[in-house]
């Protein structure tokens, strides 16, 4: 086996016979080790795993744990045996995983064109004046979070939330004080 093919099998002394830095192991909190256990025993290929299943993997991951931290993703890069640049990339490419602590309630208001035509830009200003943050910000309270979402594929009835992974069509300023206030409580009123 070549020095090169040592790496790419993961055998850590060469790559400190190339002088790269070894990779430590993840030290994930327990709680996250047996919610990622739980959720690879549940992928019928797994360990022979295959990339078509890694967002329904990630997501699963995330919906017992909340997000996706660095810890976890390390543990997952491991586990897998897909390099964590990789697995890092796909966790923030797609706005739906996370890898920051999540709030109660994350609002995500969708800025496509048919919701700025209907008023998401109203929304947005609403959104700061209900919960005392820009997009991207805590409430004051922690309770609830929101930020601007590309597309939520929702035209037909704009403008629209996502509220967690729950969509609310049809909004108006007016009911969006009642969506914050479910949302801070874990719940969308959509």
């Amino acid at each position: 086996m070549s020095a090169s093919d040592n790496l790419l099998h993961g055998n850590g002394h060469a790559r400190a016979d190339l002088g790269l830095p070894e990779v430590p192991l993840a030290q994930p909190s327990e709680e996250e080790r047996r919610a990622a256990d739980l959720v690879l025993s549940r992928y019928p290929r797994y360990p022979r795993f295959s990339r078509d299943q890694l967002l329904p993997l990630l997501r699963d991951v995330q919906a017992e744990t909340g997000w996706l931290s660095k810890e976890m993703t390390r543990y997952l890069s491991q586990r897998l045996h897909i390099p964590y640049a990789d697995l890092y990339g796909v966790m923030t490419f797609y706005a739906l995983l996370s890898t920051q602590p999540a709030t109660r309630g994350m609002i995500r208001v969708c800025r496509g064109v048919v919701c700025q035509l209907q008023g998401a830009k109203e929304l947005g200003q609403r959104m700061t004046e209900l919960t005392g943050a820009g997009p991207g910000e805590p409430a004051a309270d922690g309770q609830v979070k929101w930020e601007w979402f590309a597309c939520l594929g929702q035209c037909d009835h704009a403008p629209a939330l996502l509220v967690g992974e729950e969509a609310a069509r049809d909004v108006t300023p007016e009911r969006l004080e009642s969506i914050v206030k479910e949302a801070a409580h874990g719940r969308a009123d959509a």
